[in-house]
């Protein structure tokens, strides 16, 4: 570790482990006792990755607390407007307060898809550039919104579509296909309001609607199955990262805010509304 240690002091380059998140929880415990060693040995990494919850790190390994700096990034709706902002400026164009404020709250503070929300409009609104004239043009077209949205949806379906399969078939033990607890976590979360998906389903509020949804399902199966909900999507290759638990917060949190916009604009079939379609 002395000789990695003074490799990278000597590269004068700073180590950045990318997509932390994908990293299996073995080897993050691991990782988080190597970078108390590193740090030991003044030589620091930058960790990049999705996670709802704060203080990941000294989850792992209490003796970083106090040795890392977080920097959650979340954006405001003050800073999606002033993203909103710079590119009426760029283009010259003013899109319509009614219509900024539907893409604000639309974008669920995920800057990411605020943008292409934006430049979807603005396709649809038959605007590909700056304006030439010198008044700023007005969007105002609700069809053009409605538009983008179907069209957002409809890329990414099929990323939603994994992420269901992939919890509706489990790991494909006998009993969790009978229990289905891995459906019934996406279902509860999917049916969930906003509200509690943007702060989380603590482990409590996730064993009583599993368990309404089938009495035989244990604290003991809804534990284990927690506990390996992020491991079973990186098997299935969802990424990013739709739902994840932590296992010191006791809180299902939702990663990837995108799926409230779609969800609410996708007209989405899940698993579980077949099967009840099927048994009626």
């Amino acid at each position: 570790m002395r000789f990695v240690s003074k490799a990278i002091k000597e590269s004068g380059k700073r180590p950045i482990v990318e997509d932390f998140h994908y990293i299996p929880e073995e080897e993050k415990k691991k990782l988080s006792f190597d970078l108390k060693a590193f740090w030991d040995m003044r030589t620091f990494f930058i960790i990049v990755g999705i996670w709802a919850e704060q203080n990941l790190l000294p989850y792992y390994n209490g003796d970083l607390s106090g040795r890392i700096d977080e920097i959650d990034v979340q954006w405001t709706g003050e800073e999606l407007e002033q993203v909103l902002a710079k590119g009426e400026d760029a283009l010259k164009i003013v899109i319509a307060p009614e219509i900024r404020a539907e893409m604000i709250a639309d974008a669920n503070q995920n800057v990411g898809l605020l943008q292409r929300i934006a430049e979807k409009f603005c396709i649809h609104s038959s605007t590909f550039g700056t304006t030439e004239t010198p008044i700023f043009s007005t969007l105002a077209s609700r069809d053009a919104l409605d538009r983008c949205r179907i069209e957002i949806c409809a890329e990414e379906a099929s990323r939603y579509r994994q992420f269901a399969d992939a919890l509706s078939r489990g790991f494909k033990s006998s009993e969790e296909s009978e229990l289905k607890v891995f459906q019934n976590i996406a279902r509860v979360c999917i049916e969930a309001s906003d509200h509690e998906l943007r702060n989380g389903l603590h482990y409590d509020t996730m064993y009583e609607r599993t368990h309404a949804l089938n009495e035989r399902v244990r604290r003991s199966d809804l534990t284990a199955a927690l506990q390996r909900l992020n491991r079973l999507q990186q098997d299935r290759q969802v990424s990013p990262l739709v739902l994840s638990y932590n296992e010191k917060s006791r809180y299902v949190q939702l990663v990837d805010r995108e799926l409230l916009f779609y969800r609410k604009y996708g007209n989405p079939m899940w698993p579980w509304m077949e099967d009840l379609g099927e048994n009626e």
